[in-house]
């Protein structure tokens, strides 16, 4: 534990700054809703193509 800075919150698997151990863990809960999103993305851009390749846009 020589490595870790004084006054410095540690925490997590593998030891993070606490602060950063937080960020993450809020981005891990986001995750579902991004895949959401992604899809919905996906299927927009094949919209579109579909749209161009057929002259309709």
């Amino acid at each position: 534990m020589d490595d870790i800075p004084a006054n410095t919150t540690i925490s997590g698997t593998p030891a993070l700054v606490h602060r950063q151990a937080l960020r993450e863990q809020a981005a891990a809960r986001r995750i579902p809703e991004v895949i959401v999103e992604m899809r919905k993305l996906q299927d927009e851009v094949a919209t579109l193509k579909k749209l161009l390749a057929d002259g309709k846009a």
